[in-house]
Order: structure tokens, then sequence, then C-alpha cells
């Protein structure tokens, strides 16, 4: 298993427990969040590990770095509006922001997603660029 390997799974794990910890200070201390810091890209664990990831050609080839990228920007501002939702006294709704289904939950599951195939092309690199390249339906052998 390489490094990048490692990382990924790493990340994912620590993503998990980042919305756990919002969560947790949604409702009990939503007088604390800082929605400008929940927004941010560089201040969180998977920020930062991206911003490195992102100066290291070796680490960062392949099509999934970018979309990662996007994708965990993207999950940020969801939960910066339930940061912001806290901070204004709104915490039922904001705790909803948490449940299947939610803006926040679609982000958070598609971030996950591109993260697991990131995690994929990291064991076996020819085989993911195969199989993204077969589409249902098209013809797997060249036609005389």
């Amino acid at each position: 298993m390489n490094q990048l390997n490692v990382e990924i799974q790493d990340m994912v794990r620590g993503h998990g427990h980042w919305k756990q910890q919002l969560r947790l200070a949604v409702a009990r201390m939503p007088e604390a969040i800082s929605v400008e810091l929940v927004r941010r890209e560089d201040t969180g664990p998977m920020g930062k590990w991206l911003a490195e990831v992102g100066q290291d050609p070796a680490r960062s080839h392949g099509p999934h770095f970018d979309k990662v990228r996007l994708l965990h920007r993207d999950f940020l501002i969801e939960a910066a509006k339930i940061a912001q939702l806290a901070r204004t006294g709104d915490v039922e709704d904001a705790l909803e922001g948490f449940e299947e289904g939610s803006a926040m939950q679609r982000s958070s599951d598609a971030l996950l997603a591109e993260m697991t195939k990131w995690w994929l092309y990291t064991i076996r690199p020819s085989s993911a660029r195969k199989s993204a390249a077969i589409r249902p339906g098209a013809p797997t052998k060249p036609r005389d």
C-alpha cells in the first residue's frame, strides 16, 4: 500500500470525525462556532492535507484530486450554512442539516464517494482507468 493510499484513508476517517465535532458544537455550544473558520478550505485537516498534496505532482496526478478539492469546498460551504444557523440561534434547523438527505449530507456523500474512487485509483491505477473507459453498452473489443 502506498503512502497516498494511507493518507486518503486517514482523511476519510478524519472527515467523519470533523462532522461529529461540528455536530457536537452545534448542539452544545453554537455561540462558540466560527462560521468563517468552518467555511475556510485551509483550516481543517482535510483542507491542509489537500493543499499539501496539491504541491506534490506525484500525489495530485490522476483524475481525482481536483474533483476532491472542489467537492471539499462545496461541503464546507454547506457546513458553514449550518454553522450560521447555529450561530443565529436556530439550533434545531442547524441539527437537521446533519440528517440524511440534507444538502450537507449529500455534499459529504459526494466527497466521500470521490475519495473512495481516488483510493481505489491509488491501489490499481491501470484497472481504474480501464473500468472508467468502459461504458455500459460500449463495445469491449475493437470492431473489424
